[in-house]
C-alpha cells in the first residue's frame, strides 16, 4: 500500500491553512485544486494541501456541527482536541482493490469503522473506508 495522505483534525481550517501556506504548502492540484469542501454527510469540512515537491498530501479536517456525529468524535471526546489546535489522526493508503484490502486487514485484526463509500468531488468520488486497530490506530483506504 502506498501512503496517499495524512489527515489532521483541526479546530479552525482557515487558520491551519494559513499556517501550512507559511510552511510552503498550497491547495493541492492533485485533489482537484479545490478550496474547502463541505461534507454534510460526515459533518466535516475538508481541505487537501501539498508542498509541491513530493506525492504526499495532507488533509485538514474541521468539524461542521458539534451537535451532530462525525468521524472525528473520538478525538474530541478523547480530549485530544483540548490539547492542540491540530492533531494528526489517520494515515490514508491508496489501494488497487478496496474490498480485497478490507478483507486482508480484517484478517489482521483491523476493525472496519465504516463501510466503503464514495468521497466528495474533492477526491473525484473515489471509494474510501476507515479501519482501526488498537496497536496501529486508524487508517483510511482510498481506491485508485
Amino acid at each position: 500500500m502506498k501512503i496517499h495522505h495524512i489527515g489532521y483534525f483541526v479546530k479552525n481550517i482557515e487558520k491551519s491553512k494559513k499556517k501550512y501556506e507559511e510552511l510552503g504548502f498550497r491547495v493541492s492540484p492533485k485533489a482537484g485544486n479545490q478550496d474547502i469542501q463541505y461534507d454534510y454527510e460526515r459533518n466535516i469540512k475538508i481541505l487537501f494541501m501539498d508542498n509541491g515537491t513530493d506525492d504526499l498530501l495532507i488533509e485538514l479536517i474541521e468539524l461542521l456541527d458539534s451537535t451532530k456525529p462525525s468521524p472525528v468524535d473520538f478525538i474530541i471526546k478523547g480530549g485530544a482536541g483540548g490539547y492542540s489546535d491540530s492533531i494528526p489522526y489517520h494515515i490514508c493508503y491508496e489501494v488497487d482493490d478496496i474490498d480485497e484490502s478490507i478483507a486482508e486487514l480484517r484478517k489482521k485484526h483491523f476493525i472496519l469503522i465504516n463501510e466503503k463509500a464514495p468521497t466528495t468531488e474533492v477526491l473525484y468520488h473515489k471509494n474510501v473506508c476507515f479501519l482501526y486497530n488498537k496497536a496501529a490506530g486508524m487508517i483510511e483506504l482510498i481506491e485508485k
